[in-house]
């Protein structure tokens, strides 16, 4: 098998307020090429990359998402849509009234909640080389919510970004 470098990367983030927008789009995905850049040089340095696949220096596509729980938005079903704790079901999305003006974004609840009032995760999409639809954005965060290890049903917000907080406690 003949290594590659990824032609896209999905990156999501959790833990960024509003006013550090523009500083996760200008550091932490400057950093990101870059890495990809010094990846690419050091592969093609010791011969581990073929110099036939790459006739010029690649580059990433990234498309770069933030996770935001922290928001006092809730949603209510409507008639005989709602599930035994009279939440809206998991999947229920918004991409209108209550989103920004000045962002891509949209209100995902991915899970459903044992007790309570579910919370659904506002995400923010901060770059979108990949032009990704937003239905297609949404779709794949929704399953990615359903690919965390430790829970046998959907979790709150994108898997990766929960890893993540994981690590950043430990």
């Amino acid at each position: 098998i003949q290594p590659r470098l990824p032609k896209n990367i999905i990156y999501y983030r959790d833990g960024v307020s509003d006013p550090q927008f523009l500083e996760v789009q200008e550091y932490e995905l400057e950093k990101i090429e870059l890495a990809f850049d010094d990846a690419y040089t050091e592969l093609m340095a010791n011969g581990t990359l073929d110099s036939f696949d790459y006739e010029e220096k690649p580059k990433v596509d990234i498309t770069a998402l933030v996770c935001v729980k922290r928001h006092g938005i809730r949603f209510h079903p409507l008639k005989g849509k709602a599930d035994k704790n009279e939440n809206c079901p998991p999947g229920t999305h918004v991409e209108s009234v209550v989103t920004s003006p000045f962002f891509m974004d949209f209100y995902l609840q991915s899970h459903a909640a044992i007790k309570g009032t579910a919370k659904p995760c506002r995400y923010f999409v901060l770059r979108n080389d990949m032009n990704m639809s937003m239905h297609d954005l949404r779709t794949l965060t929704h399953e990615l919510c359903y690919t965390y290890v430790r829970a046998p049903c959907g979790v709150s917000y994108a898997s990766p970004a929960y890893y993540a907080d994981r690590l950043c406690e430990r």
